[in-house]
């Protein structure tokens, strides 16, 4: 028995040849590892002009199954990675909306905000219409598109009247998110957008942060590699040991893992993310009025090594402290002079000069990074 031919699936690569112009920037193509009765239509981004003969490879960004027609790109327009940028914002609408259809009855703690993001990413499945939304409709599991278009407008509806206050439409949406069992789509949403978190680029495990801090061992190879790498590793871990480094670690942890990014550490760096900026590494260092400065030195220098060592130049660096330093230009040598992010511990929360940093976008960054230079 012959095989049939399969027809290709959304996001699939096809080589393809241009046959002629199909309309503005569309073109009709041949691709030969179609199956029989099916055609292809380019739809380019590019501004590059094709003439019949032209060859390519396109990927599938639409399939129309009653017509037997495929609609190509040329463009990475829809299945770029997700930013920075973005990423944070994801996982704290995802789990915002596992949350209320786990809980429906706390839908008026759930923030509105949140699951007006988780609108958007649904739409711009269904629309088609941003730089990731291939990619972010691959970590939703592919659900059918009658689903997110519902579930779209009643997370919409829901953000509106609990910013309205109305308790019965509240009550009426969270029924209505309810019974499309979204359980599932939510969380695997949200466990391969973390996943796919770019992480620190070293030979070494990494595993996410925890309360619980448990150290990974260190291979017998390893310790024979560098013996000096192995006393800033015993180093670290009596650092980490210290009950006010701890401390200051766990709010530094917190604070990251709520505002949805996502946190790892190696064997010498305290914390890993990548903030909205960019990868970012924090050296915590406990103070007291003896040693502020000994430890700021200590921290500077071990940032620049880490950075190097992990192979991230692009990365921010930030030191924070159990404590706010007495001798004020040790911040200003560290933030200024140095760029050094620098962020200390008041009561359960971080301040210092660049505690709102931490959650600044790229477009801010650039504003008062222009500011300062002129």
């Amino acid at each position: 028995m012959m095989e049939m031919t399969p027809v290709p699936k959304l996001g699939d690569d096809l080589l393809g040849c241009i046959v002629a112009s199909a309309g503005t920037s569309e073109w009709k193509v041949d691709c030969p590892t179609l199956p029989k009765g099916w055609s292809a239509k380019l739809k380019s981004r590019s501004a590059k002009l094709y003439q019949p003969g032209d060859e390519g490879l396109f990927w599938v960004y639409g399939i129309a199954p009653q017509r037997k027609l495929l609609f190509l790109s040329d463009s990475d327009f829809g299945h770029l990675p997700i930013s920075d940028r973005m990423r944070p914002r994801y996982i704290q609408a995802l789990q915002s909306a596992f949350r209320l259809t786990f809980s429906p009855q706390d839908a008026k703690s759930v923030s509105p905000d949140h699951l007006s993001e988780v609108k958007g990413m649904f739409n711009r499945c269904i629309r088609k219409d941003q730089w990731d939304w291939l990619t972010v409709y691959d970590a939703l599991g592919r659900p059918p598109i009658s689903i997110l278009g519902k579930a779209a407008d009643w997370f919409g509806g829901l953000a509106g009247a609990l910013r309205r206050g109305e308790l019965e439409q509240i009550k009426r949406y969270t029924e209505l998110i309810s019974s499309l069992e979204l359980g599932g789509i939510l969380r695997k949403g949200l466990a391969r957008i973390v996943v796919s978190t770019p992480h620190l680029n070293n030979a070494t495990s990494f595993e996410p942060i925890s309360t619980t801090f448990t150290e990974p061992a260190l291979g017998e190879a390893e310790m024979d590699s560098d013996r000096y790498i192995i006393s800033q590793v015993a180093r670290a871990k009596r650092e980490r040991a210290n009950t006010s480094h701890q401390r200051t670690l766990q709010i530094l942890v917190k604070f990251l893992e709520s505002n949805g990014f996502v946190v790892e550490r190696s064997r010498l760096v305290d914390a890993y993310c990548r903030l909205r900026t960019g990868p970012a590494i924090f050296e915590v260092k406990s103070i007291t009025p003896d040693n502020e400065r000994s430890q700021c030195r200590h921290a500077l220098s071990q940032l620049y090594e880490y950075r190097y060592l992990h192979s991230v130049p692009e990365a921010s660096l930030w030191v924070v402290l159990s404590d706010r330093p007495r001798l004020h230009w040790i911040v200003d040598y560290l933030q200024n002079d140095r760029g050094v992010g620098v962020i200390w511990i008041e009561g359960k929360s971080l301040k210092g000069p660049a505690a709102a940093r931490l959650l600044e976008s790229g477009s801010a960054a650039r504003r008062r990074e222009a500011t300062v230079d002129r």
